[in-house]
């Protein structure tokens, strides 16, 4: 995905959502709007690749460790677990060029994390260790969490799960920690200097007794969750971005647009995508946003880019 930072505002794409999304196995995922982007609002739980190739399941604990090639599990192998969490992957199937979430969907890059992130904690990702973002991304109450699931609000609508990890050293499922943390897998490698050459995944994780949300560089052949997005939702804006500003940025009663060379409709759309407003601009006219409540939100123009904006 390309970002491109304009001077307090970013251009992104916007689409249309639906609610949900099938995978090549008949699972229905249940998906969110954050931001401009639809995730799934669930755990993958797929066996096959995006071309039908099966996905092998290892219970084996030294099979576990000695894979260097796509494979999945069950916490604790046990498969009352996959309705509700889905599956635990190596890093190897979620970089499987065969792909592993569902047609016209992908597993997101850090960067794609971090510019979710970035909307509930603007401090982040240069503050990892008192960031608040993980709040916001886990179920309230402690049916999957252990208490005291600490702040959360689930305002993302990301509806995380406490459901552990498999350890790439032993094989062996975290105990008793199931619903203590979660760790997610993105599609980012990263390179490890060593001598060995083994490379790394990128995953972030939350945690029961904290707010937080953390990233680190984890071993291929770790066992961790997966979300997806929708390909079509990311930014692809990459010509004349300089052309037009949103300011001020942040707002208080209004903002203006420069850079439009003719009258444009628009909509304002809060980040989960609920519509607040429509009208017409004009070059460096006046959008009224002082009714907004305090908060991120999306101008959205009819041929769909849109500038990010804050209402304080």
């Amino acid at each position: 995905m390309k970002n491109y930072i304009l001077p307090f505002c970013i251009l992104l794409s916007f689409n249309s959502f639906s609610q949900s999304v099938i995978d090549i196995d008949g699972n229905s995922y249940n998906t969110v709007v954050i931001g401009a982007v639809e995730w799934m609002a669930e755990n993958l739980n797929v066996s096959h690749y995006k071309n039908g190739d099966m996905i092998p399941q290892i219970t084996d604990n030294i099979q576990w460790t000695n894979a260097t090639t796509g494979a999945w599990c069950y916490f604790n192998n046990n498969t009352a677990n996959g309705p509700i969490y889905g599956k635990l992957y190596n890093f190897y199937a979620v970089n499987d060029s065969r792909g592993l979430a569902p047609d016209g969907w992908e597993v997101p890059t850090e960067q794609v994390c971090s510019d979710m992130f970035t909307i509930f904690d603007s401090t982040y990702p240069t503050n990892l260790n008192n960031n608040t973002v993980g709040k916001d991304l886990k179920e309230v109450g402690t049916v999957h969490w252990n208490a005291p699931n600490t702040g959360a609000t689930n305002s993302s609508g990301f509806t995380a799960l406490g459901g552990a990890y498999r350890n790439n050293q032993t094989g062996t499922f975290t105990q008793p920690a199931f619903n203590y943390l979660a760790y997610f897998w993105t599609s980012t490698e990263i390179d490890n200097p060593s001598p060995d050459d083994i490379d790394f995944g990128r995953a972030f994780h939350i945690y029961a007794n904290s707010d937080f949300v953390r990233r680190g560089s984890f071993n291929m052949d770790s066992g961790f969750y997966v979300r997806a997005i929708k390909s079509s939702t990311l930014s692809t804006v990459e010509n004349n971005v300089n052309d037009i500003k949103l300011y001020p940025n942040p707002a208080t009663n209004f903002i203006k647009i420069n850079g439009l060379t003719n009258t444009q409709q628009y909509t304002i759309y809060s980040i989960l995508g609920t519509k607040m407003s429509t009208g017409t601009i004009g070059n460096n006219e006046d959008i009224e946003t002082a009714n907004l409540a305090k908060g991120l939100y999306f101008l959205r123009f009819i041929d769909g880019t849109a500038l990010k904006f804050i209402k304080e």
